[in-house]
């Protein structure tokens, strides 16, 4: 199972005309509520560790009763994912 991560966290994105955005998860809910078949994800590129990447899908769920999420927070900002999520160190 994939981890998730909370919608309040901070991407960057690069759109086509190559301007870099600062966004939040919540960023693509109003993007995939308006067109459910991610059609204009394809107007984006993610900063990954590898660089800007092409941005195929984003996967959405609710938590389920009794998740809980955790809270880390270091040096560079802070982070909340569930506990299913891998995080590298």
């Amino acid at each position: 199972m994939q981890g998730c991560v909370s919608e309040d966290t901070t991407v960057f994105l690069k759109d086509k005309t190559g301007e870099v955005l600062e966004v939040t998860f919540a960023f693509f809910n109003a993007l995939l509520d308006a067109d459910p078949s991610g059609a204009d994800l394809g107007e984006y590129r993610i900063l990954s560790r590898s660089g800007w990447t092409e941005l195929l899908s984003v996967a959405r769920r609710n938590l389920w009763e009794g998740e809980q999420l955790c809270h880390l927070r270091t040096r560079l900002g802070r982070i909340s994912l569930t506990g299913e999520h891998r995080l590298p160190v």
